[in-house]
Formats: structure tokens, sequence, C-alpha cells
């Protein structure tokens, strides 16, 4: 019952309550995953990130491979801009679930703020072929050729958002620059 109602204070914002539903599931089951990852949801949405960490370390403690719990850290790590580490944890979701588009997106974002665009692409691109209405996808693709200088590609992409969004301002600023350069 905790874990149900924590689960539901959570999805209709009411942090502190989450918090202290899954604390009680916590006490019931110390060893549950679940809990511990859902406390960690709800502190990091209270702004509690240290504590969330704590939680998050908890539940791969008790099982590794959750994924949920690598990507909200790897989510936190990308806040702080800690990019290797956000990185680190994305690859690691990666190898169980390729076809994860959101860590897909999240590790493009890591690659191109360390300034590593071809790796940025190449997630972006699967993205793209993955989801061709991705707008996010496509906007992100185009900033990376962007960065690249490969302004044809860039252009083009900018061309698919406004496409996708023909109210997408800063598409049509991004294209402007390709065209002049």
């Amino acid at each position: 019952e905790c874990l149900q109602f924590g689960e539901k204070a959570l999805s209709t914002g009411s942090f502190h309550v989450a918090a202290e539903h899954f604390r009680g599931a916590i006490q019931f089951d110390p060893n549950n995953p679940v809990p511990h990852y859902g406390l960690a949801e709800s502190l990091n949405r209270l702004g509690a990130n240290e504590q969330a960490l704590v939680e998050i370390f908890e539940a791969f403690r008790l099982k590794p491979d959750y994924f949920q719990a690598r990507f909200l850290c790897g989510t936190i790590m990308m806040a702080r801009g800690n990019w290797d580490e956000a990185a680190g944890q994305f690859l690691q979701i990666l190898k169980l679930h390729p076809e994860n588009i959101p860590t897909r997106g999240n590790l493009a974002i890591c690659y191109e703020q360390k300034g590593q665009y071809d790796d940025a692409i190449t997630q972006l691109k699967y993205i793209c072929e993955t989801e061709p209405n991705n707008m996010d996808g496509h906007y992100n693709l185009a900033c990376a050729y962007d960065a690249e200088r490969e302004w044809d590609a860039a252009a083009s992409e900018y061309k698919r958002v406004i496409q996708l969004n023909p109210k997408h301002s800063l598409a049509y600023v991004m294209l402007a620059g390709c065209l002049i350069n």
C-alpha cells in the first residue's frame, strides 16, 4: 500500500507525501529497490539531489541493472554538468536497452557538451531514423551538424524541424545562420 500511495502522490506532484510513503515502504521491505527509487525520484523533485543519489545508489546495490534509477542518476549528473558520469550511466542503460530513445537523446547531449560531435550525431541519427517525427531529435542533430560546421546537413535538419513545427522560431534563426555560412 505504501508503494501504491507513493506512486500516486508522485504522479500528482505531491512530492513530500510521496517521499513519506516511500520511506514507509522501505521500512516494510528495505531490500526492495523500487521504494528506494521512488524516494529518490521524490527527493530529486524536491531539489534534494544529494539525498536522491543516496537512494539511487541503494537501489543500484539491490538491483545493479535497475535502468530507471540509472536514468535518474544520469539526469542528475547532467544537471550538475558532470557529462562523463552522466554519459557512463546512459551507456550502461543502452547495453541492456539499446532501443531506448530518451537515453540516446541524453547521451547525445552529453557528447555534445563534451565536444564529441561525431558520437552525438551517431546517437541523434538513430533517434531520427527510428522516430522520423521526433522534432527534438532533428533539432539536436541540426545543432550538432552546426557545431561541426556541416552547414548543408544542419540546414536540412533545421528545415525538417520547421516542417514538423512551422512556429519553431529558433529553427528559422539557426537555418538562416547555416544559409549565410
